[in-house]
């Protein structure tokens, strides 16, 4: 038997939800990071990468660009998708088309 469990609405309502809610989860303890990275890419998700992991990631043979390109932003504070550390990364939108 399978149930599945409903948030409320007012716990949807509330935006620091709703961004914990698209936030992506971090990978087992027995998945590699390189295959983690590339699950998301497959998904087409924004990628976060410090600037220690950013050397690990070919954003152009994956079909993704760097956002300062797209949005004239540098970096943002957010996880890094590789090592899960706080602080400056850069994102990478996939491309359409």
């Amino acid at each position: 038997m399978t149930f599945s469990i409903v948030k409320s609405t007012a716990w949807w309502a509330k935006p620091q939800n709703q961004l914990k809610a698209i936030e992506v989860q971090p990978r087992s303890k027995r998945k590699l990071a390189g295959s983690h990275i590339h699950d998301l890419v497959g998904l087409g998700k924004a990628i976060t990468l410090c600037k220690k992991c950013q050397g690990k990631f070919n954003a152009a043979i994956n079909g993704y660009e760097q956002m300062r390109e797209v949005t004239g932003f540098d970096y943002c504070y957010s996880k890094c998708n590789d090592c899960y550390t706080f602080g400056e990364c850069n994102t990478y939108l996939k491309l359409r088309g």
